[in-house]
């Protein structure tokens, strides 16, 4: 599926590992590109558009952000998909705005 550009905020550039709760199990990806709203992860297993999932971060603490597959790309034996954050908590999203800041510092201060 082709990605269509529907952001509202550039994502910053990041990249992480990270795990996934996934239907019910844990996957191992890389998070990349983020910003308040989402973010993309690459994965090996294709989820379907519309699937929630958990992505945790492996950054200092890990950060467990709650979101919604909304578009998935194919590339090689990987899949890209770009996730929209929802039902985040006030502690989740102080620390991704604190995580978003510092970002954008690092790539544009």
């Amino acid at each position: 599926m082709a990605n269509t550009e529907k952001r509202k905020e550039e994502r910053l550039r990041f990249k992480a590992s990270a795990s996934c709760e996934l239907e019910g199990k844990i996957i191992s990806a890389l998070a990349w590109d983020i910003n308040k709203h989402g973010l993309k992860i690459e994965l090996f297993k294709k989820p379907e558009v519309g699937t929630f999932l958990t992505v945790i971060l492996d950054i200092k603490p890990p950060l467990k952000l709650r979101g919604e597959i909304r578009w998935v790309d194919k590339k090689g034996i990987k899949f890209i998909c770009g996730v929209k954050f929802v039902r985040l908590g006030n502690s989740e999203e102080k620390r991704l705005s604190e995580l978003v800041q510092s970002l954008f510092w690092k790539n544009f201060g």
